[in-house]
């Protein structure tokens, strides 16, 4: 029989001269690194709208993650790979941050929105934009003002701005959020009777309305990347979403649609004032 040891010896040692010849691997990214060259500049305080570094611990990596790959840090991230973004991420999010808790929901689907004319279906109340509700309608006026007291909180999950103005309307709250998540909660509780994702920030204020060839109320809303959305006010379910912008840095939907429908030329606006702090600038084209 013959011996089958020298040959086995004979193939261990070309793996391990294999192994000592191989090109080593490049180091990974160190996120401390990649913070300060291309983020500390405006993060660390040195510009009042960009958020501090302290608070993007409270944030989950993804929710971070999803602003340099999609949302309003697109352009600074530019110059990062995909590798590097993520360890970005990770590096602000921290280890020992849980991923973010699903809102509390209703125990009741939502059945029914009314139809009172005095109460606001925007955020502006009228046409004008007063933004004035009427005491008959708010019921609150300087005589039972001090009797106002807390209810309920609810804290946007991954997020760490809120610049959607809510709409309330029959005993419900309909609100965007940083993440692009739309809620539509109890006034008496906070629960969420559901969730829209319209995938990318909404800022703008919400609009309800309907559609000719539909019977329920619909809510109307923008987005970040310039998109219309038309949503079931009942169930949250998409009825339609239309892009109207297509500038190459994203625009953003500010206005709200008027009357309950949404307009016929909606407004846009770009996205330049986080891309004009960015030390980054595409090569010049001759």
């Amino acid at each position: 029989m013959p011996d089958l040891r020298l040959p086995a010896l004979i193939a261990v040692f070309g793996c391990l001269l294999a192994d000592a010849n191989a090109a080593p691997e490049a180091p990974a990214a160190d996120g401390a690194a990649l913070y300060r060259q291309h983020c500390a500049a405006c993060h660390d305080g040195n510009v009042p709208r960009a958020p501090h570094v302290v608070t993007f611990n409270t944030m989950s990596a993804d929710t971070i993650l999803g602003a340099l790959n999609e949302g309003v840090m697109q352009a600074q991230a530019q110059a990062l790979t995909a590798a590097e973004r993520e360890t970005v991420a990770h590096h602000l999010a921290g280890s020992a941050v849980a991923p973010a808790l699903p809102p509390l929901a209703c125990a009741q689907p939502l059945d029914r929105i009314g139809e009172d004319p005095a109460a606001m279906r925007g955020w502006g109340a009228d046409l004008r934009n007063s933004r004035h509700l009427p005491g008959d309608a708010s019921r609150i006026g300087i005589g039972n003002l001090h009797d106002l007291r807390l209810k309920w909180v609810f804290a946007y999950p991954g997020a760490t701005r809120a610049r959607s103005q809510p709409l309330v309307h029959d005993g419900v709250v309909f609100v965007g959020s940083q993440d692009g998540t739309v809620y539509a909660l109890s006034m008496d509780s906070g629960c969420a009777y559901w969730t829209y994702d319209a995938g990318a920030e909404v800022r703008s204020s919400l609009s309800l309305g309907r559609l000719p060839e539909r019977t329920g109320p619909v809510l109307f809303m923008g987005d970040f990347k310039a998109r219309v959305h038309a949503v079931d006010a009942l169930t949250g379910n998409s009825l339609w979403t239309q892009a109207i912008g297509d500038h190459p840095d994203g625009c953003t939907f500010p206005c709200r649609p008027a009357n309950g429908r949404p307009p016929r030329i909606p407004p846009t606006t770009a996205a330049r004032s986080a891309a004009a702090w960015s030390p980054w600038r595409p090569p010049a084209v001759n």
